[in-house]
């Protein structure tokens, strides 16, 4: 059993490590292979450092080590670099958060659980790699006005909650689908121009920065169809989407932060 260490910071206090959790490698038969792929192409998709956390249960199911690395320490999947099994054996991850701890907490507990069960060590490095920049196209963005904010506020919890809701619908519609290969979209009701680039850049898995100058909240909706053959790039395909919003990407050379994995286990330790 874990034991709660809270650490006081600012007077809010923070919780360390979970007070039970059960690591186990993934039945490979567990989840069907289209639901497998659809959750792959939305974990690059969501916010960085999103946990699946409801109420005080984390539950994270048939994740590459190398997704569940990119939840703790809040970065994209792609940042995540190591040996190659890292994104292929997966795990499921249950675990119970002290009373009063926050989902924000989540990611230092899931940090020390990988720590602890796969003896994970990392470290960050940064390189030069190929990138793009999302710019409004020439005859202007069209774009839609984000849906008005709610006049009440909404607390991380309901947040989580609504971002999960929002990813089961999705893989559903994907899994009914086969995963749809090649198929991959994004959306949200109140996006700015940044977590628009945020979001191409999941569904191309490269870099991509907003150079775009806009300053609104979008209900924007990014839809990219498989290629009709196989000679349509993931550039290519995701410029026809783009064009219907009135952007376009461009290619630039771009510095990006890595996560490096030095070593881990690829069996967690007991539970």
């Amino acid at each position: 059993m874990y034991v709660a260490v809270w650490i006081g910071s600012g007077g809010a206090a923070r919780a360390q490590q979970f007070e039970v959790a059960s690591v186990k490698p993934s039945r490979a038969d567990a989840v069907p292979e289209g639901q497998i792929r659809a959750m792959d192409m939305m974990a690059e998709g969501v916010a960085a450092g999103f946990v699946p956390v409801q109420g005080t249960t984390l539950s994270a199911h048939s994740r590459t080590l190398a997704q569940l690395i990119a939840m703790a320490f809040t970065v994209k999947p792609s940042a995540v670099t190591g040996p190659g099994w890292i994104t292929e054996l997966r795990y499921d991850i249950d675990a119970k958060l002290p009373e009063g701890a926050s989902t924000k907490d989540a990611n230092v507990m899931l940090q020390h659980l990988l720590e602890e069960r796969f003896a994970l060590r990392t470290h960050t490095d940064t390189k030069k790699t190929g990138g793009y920049a999302l710019l409004v196209a020439k005859d202007g963005p069209k774009l839609a006005a984000g849906m008005p904010e709610s006049e009440a506020p909404i607390d991380k919890e309901e947040m989580q909650r609504r971002v999960q809701e929002r990813m089961r619908q999705r893989m559903d519609a994907l899994s009914k689908s086969g995963g749809l290969r090649g198929y991959s979209s994004w959306g949200s009701n109140r996006a700015t121009s940044g977590q628009i680039a945020q979001g191409v850049s999941g569904m191309i898995k490269a870099p991509v920065v907003d150079e775009t100058g806009l300053t609104g909240k979008y209900d924007v909706r990014i839809e990219m169809p498989p290629g009709e053959s196989p000679d349509d790039s993931v550039e290519y395909r995701m410029s026809l989407a783009l064009a219907k919003l009135g952007l376009r990407l461009e290619s630039r050379k771009t510095e990006v932060t890595l996560l490096v994995v030095d070593s881990a286990s690829k069996t967690p330790t007991a539970n």
